[in-house]
């Protein structure tokens, strides 16, 4: 954390001023760190109300934050790899396969897609049912991680994916995207035909220091997710607290 707040500091990591989901350039100050004490300001929209992370990295920082790991190893204060290994059981993704069950159309065989999967752990319980499942992620070492789990998973972003889809699994990505408009749709043309989005996110009315982090671009509540995600041309049909926390 130190060495990357250095970084910020003499400007070695590059940082964009943006505007607002709603076009507007007017916010309130929030916070100038994150939870882990990382330099970022966090702000509040004076017309929509939507929270984000402004100045934030560009993107092409933010592929190298991901792709060398370095939100890792600010972020965990253990061996990340290791502790990692223990996710593949099929409880750890339960809560996403049982939300995809409750929509009756979908009690079938179908073909699914994480992006932004880690190591791919959440697409065991799929797997174990038989369903054909694919991870993408930007980190090496955790495709590489899946892939000796025996999961297909793929290095890369939203212009890398491949292949069509009934289910898309957004597991806590949303938030991080940087063009969240665009990413959407280009995700949209690897849905098939009726197929679902499932999309889990920070929910800010819990709001505390700890709901803070570099790497979130975004903070939403039910209602800017759902303004927002309909701008994308989503609508949301089911929802609840994915996780009690």
């Amino acid at each position: 954390v130190v060495l990357f707040n250095n970084a910020i500091r003499n400007r070695a990591v590059e940082l964009e001023e943006i505007s607002c989901l709603c076009g507007c350039d007017e916010f309130y100050l929030i916070a100038k760190y994150d939870r882990y004490s990382i330099l970022q300001d966090t702000v509040m929209c004076a017309k929509c109300g939507l929270i984000l992370s402004n100045p934030r990295m560009t993107d092409a920082e933010y592929s190298s934050f991901y792709k060398q790991d370095v939100y890792r190893k600010c972020y965990e204060f253990f061996d990340y790899l290791e502790e990692y290994k223990k996710k593949y059981s099929p409880v750890t993704g339960q809560h996403i396969f049982n939300a995809v069950m409750k929509l009756e159309r979908d009690k079938k065989k179908m073909k699914v897609l994480e992006f932004g999967a880690g190591g791919g752990w959440n697409l065991i319980s799929f797997k174990e049912k038989g369903w054909d499942v694919t991870g993408y992620d930007y980190s090496p070492s955790l495709v590489a991680m899946g892939k000796d789990h025996g999961l297909k998973m793929f290095e890369g972003g939203v212009l890398d994916v491949k292949g069509n889809y009934d289910i898309i699994i957004l597991n806590h990505v949303v938030e991080h995207f940087t063009d969240l408009r665009g990413s959407l749709k280009r995700l949209k043309e690897n849905l098939n035909p009726g197929g679902v989005f499932y999309i889990a996110v920070p929910d800010i009315n819990n709001f505390s220091a700890g709901q803070l982090q570099n790497a979130h671009t975004y903070y939403f509540n039910l209602h800017t997710l759902r303004y927002y995600l309909a701008q994308c041309g989503l609508r949301m049909i089911y929802s609840e607290a994915s996780e009690k926390i």
